[in-house]
């Protein structure tokens, strides 16, 4: 049986609370997520995607729910408590990295992750030579860049490169949270190849918002579709494998008792 390593039971958020633009973006979440799961989250606009995540990562108190990790009740945990343990690449290649230093500065910051001393006693010999190695492997000549502030790359470098720094040190979990919506359809090939083979090698759970249904469909053992702040369909193993886009949409459809409309979801 495979082990949990992190649930969220019965999460509640409501934004703007008591206002005329009071929004229940959560209802009653409930989500198990095994060790070694790589989950694609998809869903249409406002149906509780990326705040998932936001309450996974601690962004934000709970109205209502408890969220275990490892068997720790982390609920009342800060942001800050679950970086340690927590990674993320966000949509904005802007976030997530330190622009105004190198890359090899960044990376020695995400490898000093959850240490009391500074990151500058990483930046040794040692993991300078471990750093250009990891960058060499991508294949997109960034070894030639470790020295560059990140903030002179490109978008789809800056991409690369939070995501290695998500994973240099191997996190309990990884959110994902569009992290190519904002990327051209080459750095988006790139980005998912990269994304792919960090979390197979690494064996890193991942929760892996996307808009685009064939990535859905494509990448990860699992997928989930979020309607309304709740999870209605949840598919694995060779049942995910054999599915089809229109196939999706007619589970969506016949689960959620009303027609799928979001094109960008549909054709992204």
């Amino acid at each position: 049986m495979s082990q949990t390593i992190l649930e969220l039971a019965n999460i509640h958020k409501t934004f703007q609370n008591g206002t005329p633009n009071e929004n229940h973006v959560l209802r009653g979440l409930d989500l198990t997520v095994h060790k070694g799961d790589y989950i694609s989250i998809i869903g249409g606009n406002g149906s509780g995607k990326s705040t998932l995540l936001n309450a996974t990562a601690g962004v934000f108190r709970l109205d209502k729910g408890h969220i275990i990790l490892n068997h720790e009740d982390i609920t009342n945990h800060t942001e800050e408590q679950r970086a340690t343990v927590i990674s993320r690449v966000f949509q904005d290649p802007m976030m997530g990295t330190a622009p105004r230093m190198t890359v090899a500065e960044n990376l020695a910051i995400a490898l000093n992750r959850g240490n009391k001393r500074g990151f500058k006693r990483t930046l040794n010999e040692k993991n300078y030579n471990r750093f250009e190695k990891i960058l060499a492997d991508v294949g997109l000549n960034l070894e030639d860049k470790l020295t560059s502030e990140v903030g002179s790359l490109s978008g789809g470098q800056r991409q690369v490169i939070a995501l290695l720094m998500a994973t240099i040190k191997k996190p309990d979990i990884l959110l994902l949270d569009e992290h190519i919506a904002a990327l051209d359809p080459k750095a988006t090939e790139q980005v998912m190849r990269l994304t792919e083979e960090r979390i197979k090698e690494n064996d890193i759970t991942s929760l892996m918002v996307t808009h685009n249904m064939n990535h859905a469909i494509e990448y990860g053992n699992r997928l989930i579709m979020m309607d309304q702040g709740r999870v209605v369909i949840d598919i694995s193993g060779e049942e995910k494998e054999n599915l089809t886009v229109p196939e999706l949409v007619e589970l969506f459809n016949r689960e959620s008792g009303k027609e799928l409309i979001d094109n960008e979801m549909l054709f992204g």
